[in-house]
Protein backbone atom coordinates (compact mmCIF):
# COMPACT_ATOMS: atom_id res chain seq x y z
CA UNK A 1 0.00 0.00 0.00
CA UNK A 2 1.46 3.56 -0.90
CA UNK A 3 2.76 5.08 2.03
CA UNK A 4 0.62 8.27 1.39
CA UNK A 5 -2.33 6.37 1.33
CA UNK A 6 -1.53 4.43 4.97
CA UNK A 7 -0.71 7.53 6.18
CA UNK A 8 -4.34 9.22 5.84
CA UNK A 9 -5.66 5.48 7.16
CA UNK A 10 -3.92 6.25 10.23
CA UNK A 11 -5.05 9.23 10.64
CA UNK A 12 -9.18 8.88 10.93
CA UNK A 13 -8.47 5.48 12.49
CA UNK A 14 -7.70 7.13 16.00
CA UNK A 15 -5.19 6.59 18.87
CA UNK A 16 -6.27 3.40 19.81
CA UNK A 17 -6.74 1.56 16.92
CA UNK A 18 -3.35 2.83 15.87
CA UNK A 19 -1.59 0.58 18.74
CA UNK A 20 -3.59 -2.29 17.61
CA UNK A 21 -1.86 -2.51 14.38
CA UNK A 22 1.23 -2.05 15.75
CA UNK A 23 0.68 -5.41 17.18
CA UNK A 24 -0.76 -6.88 13.86
CA UNK A 25 2.74 -7.58 12.24
CA UNK A 26 6.66 -6.38 11.88
CA UNK A 27 5.93 -4.20 8.96
CA UNK A 28 3.01 -2.24 10.06
CA UNK A 29 4.80 -1.18 13.40
CA UNK A 30 7.83 -0.58 11.33
CA UNK A 31 5.64 1.94 9.21
CA UNK A 32 3.85 3.32 12.31
CA UNK A 33 7.80 3.92 14.06
CA UNK A 34 8.75 5.57 10.95
CA UNK A 35 6.23 7.95 9.97
CA UNK A 36 5.37 8.57 13.68
CA UNK A 37 1.43 9.83 13.34
CA UNK A 38 -0.10 12.65 14.80
CA UNK A 39 -1.42 12.05 18.44
CA UNK A 40 -3.49 15.10 20.05
CA UNK A 41 -4.47 13.80 23.62
CA UNK A 42 -6.10 16.16 25.99
CA UNK A 43 -6.44 14.10 28.99
CA UNK A 44 -4.39 10.69 30.09
CA UNK A 45 -4.96 8.94 33.19
CA UNK A 46 -1.99 6.59 34.16
CA UNK A 47 -3.45 4.23 37.37
CA UNK A 48 -0.95 1.29 38.56
CA UNK A 49 -2.65 -1.87 40.34
CA UNK A 50 -0.87 -4.43 42.33
CA UNK A 51 -1.81 -6.51 39.51
CA UNK A 52 -2.77 -4.30 36.48
CA UNK A 53 -2.78 -1.01 35.44
CA UNK A 54 -5.14 1.33 33.79
CA UNK A 55 -4.26 3.38 30.64
CA UNK A 56 -6.80 5.60 29.77
CA UNK A 57 -7.95 9.09 27.56
CA UNK A 58 -10.97 9.77 28.21
CA UNK A 59 -11.55 12.69 25.88
CA UNK A 60 -10.22 10.61 22.77
CA UNK A 61 -12.66 7.43 24.35
CA UNK A 62 -9.67 5.49 25.01
CA UNK A 63 -9.82 2.81 27.73
CA UNK A 64 -7.02 -0.37 28.21
CA UNK A 65 -6.22 -2.72 30.84
CA UNK A 66 -3.23 -4.49 31.18
CA UNK A 67 -3.51 -7.09 33.60
CA UNK A 68 -1.12 -10.03 35.23
CA UNK A 69 -2.24 -13.25 33.87
CA UNK A 70 -0.37 -17.01 34.17
CA UNK A 71 1.31 -16.46 30.50
CA UNK A 72 2.48 -12.91 30.50
CA UNK A 73 0.47 -9.98 30.18
CA UNK A 74 -3.48 -9.73 29.44
CA UNK A 75 -5.08 -6.59 27.54
CA UNK A 76 -8.31 -5.70 27.51
CA UNK A 77 -9.88 -3.04 25.00
CA UNK A 78 -13.72 -2.06 26.58
CA UNK A 79 -15.42 -0.42 23.62
CA UNK A 80 -19.20 0.31 23.36
CA UNK A 81 -20.40 -2.93 21.51
CA UNK A 82 -17.81 -5.06 22.32
CA UNK A 83 -14.52 -5.90 23.93
CA UNK A 84 -11.47 -7.39 22.72
CA UNK A 85 -8.51 -9.05 24.43
CA UNK A 86 -4.92 -10.49 23.34
CA UNK A 87 -2.69 -12.12 25.65
CA UNK A 88 0.61 -11.65 25.10
CA UNK A 89 2.98 -14.14 26.06
CA UNK A 90 6.25 -14.04 28.14
CA UNK A 91 5.18 -9.52 28.64
CA UNK A 92 5.36 -7.97 31.79
CA UNK A 93 2.28 -5.92 32.71
CA UNK A 94 3.45 -2.88 33.61
CA UNK A 95 6.64 -2.43 30.92
CA UNK A 96 3.44 -3.23 28.54
CA UNK A 97 1.91 -0.16 29.58
CA UNK A 98 4.47 1.79 29.66
CA UNK A 99 5.58 1.35 26.86
CA UNK A 100 2.71 1.33 24.77
CA UNK A 101 1.81 5.21 26.53
CA UNK A 102 5.27 6.08 25.65
CA UNK A 103 4.58 5.22 21.81
CA UNK A 104 1.06 7.29 22.20
CA UNK A 105 2.74 10.61 24.14
CA UNK A 106 5.84 10.85 21.75
CA UNK A 107 3.55 11.65 18.48
CA UNK A 108 1.63 14.21 21.00
CA UNK A 109 1.95 17.52 19.05
CA UNK A 110 0.83 19.45 21.99
CA UNK A 111 0.94 19.26 25.96
CA UNK A 112 -1.63 17.52 27.42
CA UNK A 113 -3.67 19.13 29.63
CA UNK A 114 -4.70 16.91 32.38
CA UNK A 115 -2.65 13.86 33.50
CA UNK A 116 -3.14 11.60 36.41
CA UNK A 117 -1.41 9.24 37.79
CA UNK A 118 -0.99 6.97 41.10
CA UNK A 119 0.76 3.91 42.49
CA UNK A 120 -2.96 1.86 43.88
CA UNK A 121 -2.06 -0.83 46.82
CA UNK A 122 -5.26 -0.62 49.17
CA UNK A 123 -5.38 -4.54 48.42
CA UNK A 124 -1.83 -4.75 50.66
CA UNK A 125 -2.59 -4.47 53.98
CA UNK A 126 0.80 -4.54 55.31
CA UNK A 127 2.44 -1.38 54.88
CA UNK A 128 5.90 -3.03 53.76
CA UNK A 129 4.23 -5.30 50.84
CA UNK A 130 2.91 -1.75 50.29
CA UNK A 131 6.15 0.42 49.73
CA UNK A 132 8.12 -2.65 48.45
CA UNK A 133 5.92 -3.07 45.52
CA UNK A 134 5.74 0.29 45.11
CA UNK A 135 9.59 0.95 44.67
CA UNK A 136 9.25 -1.97 42.31
CA UNK A 137 6.93 -0.16 39.99
CA UNK A 138 8.27 3.15 41.18
CA UNK A 139 11.51 2.20 39.28
CA UNK A 140 10.11 0.51 36.15
CA UNK A 141 8.38 3.77 36.02
CA UNK A 142 11.38 5.86 35.82
CA UNK A 143 13.47 3.45 33.64
CA UNK A 144 11.12 3.96 31.31
CA UNK A 145 10.70 7.81 31.27
CA UNK A 146 14.58 7.84 31.63
CA UNK A 147 13.89 6.47 28.01
CA UNK A 148 12.25 8.99 26.22
CA UNK A 149 13.60 11.50 23.73
CA UNK A 150 11.89 14.20 25.17
CA UNK A 151 9.64 15.36 28.31
CA UNK A 152 6.73 14.72 28.86
CA UNK A 153 4.32 17.22 27.62
CA UNK A 154 1.51 17.84 30.34
CA UNK A 155 0.00 21.19 31.44
CA UNK A 156 -1.44 19.76 34.95
CA UNK A 157 -0.61 16.85 36.76
CA UNK A 158 -1.85 14.59 39.57
CA UNK A 159 0.54 12.62 41.58
CA UNK A 160 -1.30 9.86 43.81
CA UNK A 161 1.82 9.47 46.27
CA UNK A 162 3.05 9.25 49.53
CA UNK A 163 6.63 10.93 49.39
CA UNK A 164 8.59 12.95 48.00
CA UNK A 165 10.88 10.57 46.34
CA UNK A 166 7.83 8.88 44.21
CA UNK A 167 7.07 12.36 43.16
CA UNK A 168 10.67 13.57 42.20
CA UNK A 169 10.35 10.07 39.85
CA UNK A 170 8.53 11.41 37.73
CA UNK A 171 8.26 15.17 37.96
CA UNK A 172 11.44 15.82 36.70
CA UNK A 173 10.50 13.61 33.60
CA UNK A 174 7.81 16.36 32.90
CA UNK A 175 8.38 19.60 30.36
CA UNK A 176 8.95 22.44 32.91
CA UNK A 177 8.26 24.77 30.34
CA UNK A 178 4.58 23.45 29.74
CA UNK A 179 3.86 22.45 33.49
CA UNK A 180 1.84 24.88 34.96
CA UNK A 181 -0.70 23.63 37.90
CA UNK A 182 0.58 20.62 39.95
CA UNK A 183 -1.01 18.71 42.52
CA UNK A 184 -0.07 15.58 44.84
CA UNK A 185 -2.70 13.24 46.60
CA UNK A 186 -2.82 10.86 48.97
CA UNK A 187 -2.76 7.34 47.06
CA UNK A 188 -2.15 4.86 49.47
CA UNK A 189 -1.68 5.47 53.56
CA UNK A 190 -1.20 8.65 55.60
CA UNK A 191 1.53 7.23 57.58
CA UNK A 192 3.78 8.47 55.65
CA UNK A 193 4.01 12.17 57.20
CA UNK A 194 5.55 14.77 56.61
CA UNK A 195 5.63 14.43 53.23
CA UNK A 196 8.47 16.58 52.43
CA UNK A 197 9.12 18.99 49.34
CA UNK A 198 12.34 20.73 49.25
CA UNK A 199 13.67 19.23 46.36
CA UNK A 200 10.74 19.73 44.41
CA UNK A 201 11.26 23.77 45.22
CA UNK A 202 14.44 22.79 43.63
CA UNK A 203 13.22 22.36 40.18
CA UNK A 204 12.82 24.34 37.07
CA UNK A 205 8.77 22.95 37.52
CA UNK A 206 8.73 25.38 40.55
CA UNK A 207 9.70 28.51 38.74
CA UNK A 208 6.61 28.52 36.45
CA UNK A 209 4.27 26.50 38.23
CA UNK A 210 1.06 28.85 38.26
CA UNK A 211 -1.06 26.64 41.22
CA UNK A 212 0.40 23.87 43.58
CA UNK A 213 -2.17 21.71 45.75
CA UNK A 214 -0.72 19.04 48.16
CA UNK A 215 -3.77 17.13 49.65
CA UNK A 216 -0.61 14.43 51.40
CA UNK A 217 -0.48 15.49 54.73
CA UNK A 218 2.40 17.79 56.21
CA UNK A 219 2.73 17.37 59.85
CA UNK A 220 2.36 20.51 61.62
CA UNK A 221 1.56 23.94 60.38
CA UNK A 222 3.84 26.02 63.18
CA UNK A 223 5.27 29.70 62.72
CA UNK A 224 8.39 28.21 61.43
CA UNK A 225 6.52 26.09 58.74
CA UNK A 226 4.71 29.37 57.53
CA UNK A 227 7.72 31.42 57.44
CA UNK A 228 8.93 28.77 54.53
CA UNK A 229 5.93 28.58 52.99
CA UNK A 230 5.78 32.23 52.42
CA UNK A 231 9.46 32.09 51.56
CA UNK A 232 9.01 29.96 48.90
CA UNK A 233 5.92 31.47 47.97
CA UNK A 234 7.05 34.73 47.36
CA UNK A 235 10.13 33.44 45.79
CA UNK A 236 8.24 32.31 43.01
CA UNK A 237 7.06 34.83 40.19
CA UNK A 238 4.59 33.38 38.63
CA UNK A 239 3.03 30.89 41.57
CA UNK A 240 -0.84 32.53 42.12
CA UNK A 241 -1.84 29.90 44.72
CA UNK A 242 -0.27 27.13 46.91
CA UNK A 243 -2.68 24.59 49.26
CA UNK A 244 -0.69 22.78 51.79
CA UNK A 245 -2.59 20.27 54.10
CA UNK A 246 -2.08 19.49 57.88
CA UNK A 247 -2.44 17.19 60.36
CA UNK A 248 -1.99 19.56 63.27
CA UNK A 249 -2.28 23.84 63.65
CA UNK A 250 0.20 25.64 66.12
CA UNK A 251 -2.47 28.68 65.78
CA UNK A 252 -0.32 30.98 68.07
CA UNK A 253 2.23 30.25 65.81
CA UNK A 254 0.57 31.51 62.83
CA UNK A 255 -1.37 34.36 64.63
CA UNK A 256 1.97 36.10 66.01
CA UNK A 257 3.05 36.40 62.07
CA UNK A 258 -0.39 37.07 60.61
CA UNK A 259 -2.71 38.61 63.47
CA UNK A 260 -6.11 37.66 64.61
CA UNK A 261 -7.96 36.60 61.36
CA UNK A 262 -11.38 37.49 60.12
CA UNK A 263 -13.80 34.91 60.47
CA UNK A 264 -16.66 33.85 58.21
CA UNK A 265 -18.77 30.64 57.39
CA UNK A 266 -19.20 28.79 54.17
CA UNK A 267 -23.08 27.54 53.07
CA UNK A 268 -22.30 24.32 55.16
CA UNK A 269 -21.69 26.55 58.02
CA UNK A 270 -17.56 25.53 58.15
CA UNK A 271 -15.51 27.99 59.63
CA UNK A 272 -13.24 29.80 57.80
CA UNK A 273 -10.26 31.81 58.94
CA UNK A 274 -8.68 34.16 56.86
CA UNK A 275 -5.55 36.88 56.69
CA UNK A 276 -4.37 39.37 54.61
CA UNK A 277 -0.96 40.58 54.51
CA UNK A 278 -0.24 43.61 51.75
CA UNK A 279 3.32 42.72 50.20
CA UNK A 280 3.39 44.93 47.10
CA UNK A 281 2.64 44.59 44.17
CA UNK A 282 0.34 41.95 45.82
CA UNK A 283 -2.33 41.24 48.67
CA UNK A 284 -1.43 38.10 50.00
CA UNK A 285 -4.13 35.96 51.11
CA UNK A 286 -4.38 33.02 53.80
CA UNK A 287 -7.32 30.74 54.62
CA UNK A 288 -7.23 27.84 56.57
CA UNK A 289 -10.30 25.49 56.10
CA UNK A 290 -11.13 22.70 58.56
CA UNK A 291 -11.35 18.99 57.32
CA UNK A 292 -12.24 15.79 58.45
CA UNK A 293 -8.99 15.07 60.07
CA UNK A 294 -6.63 17.56 58.81
CA UNK A 295 -6.51 21.60 57.83
CA UNK A 296 -6.61 22.89 54.60
CA UNK A 297 -3.66 26.16 54.43
CA UNK A 298 -4.39 28.09 51.00
CA UNK A 299 -2.48 31.04 50.09
CA UNK A 300 -2.90 33.50 47.34
CA UNK A 301 -1.64 36.15 45.36
CA UNK A 302 -4.19 38.89 44.79
CA UNK A 303 -3.11 42.06 42.73
CA UNK A 304 -3.72 45.23 44.57
CA UNK A 305 -5.77 47.28 43.01
CA UNK A 306 -4.51 50.92 41.89
CA UNK A 307 -6.97 53.36 42.83
CA UNK A 308 -8.98 55.76 40.40
CA UNK A 309 -8.38 59.27 41.20
CA UNK A 310 -11.98 60.97 41.83
CA UNK A 311 -13.25 63.60 39.46
CA UNK A 312 -13.94 66.71 40.98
Amino acid sequence: MPDVVMNIILKKVGVQSVQVLRKVCRDLRNFIEEHKPESYIDQATLSIDLDSVHLGFPFNSIVVKYKKHEKGCRVICPKTYNTTEKILDNSDFLETALNDFKVIMKNQKNGVGFFNICFKLFSLDDIGDQELIATGFREKLEKSLQSWDHPVPVRRVIIGTVNQTEVMSILRYLDPKLLEDFEMSASRYVDSIPMEFDKILGTDHWKNLKTLKMSVFRKSLSGDELTELRNAFQGSTSLKSMEVTYQFLDKSGICNQLGQPTVTQDFLGTRIETWEVGVSPNTLRFTLVPKEKSYAFIIRKIPIQKTMPTRR
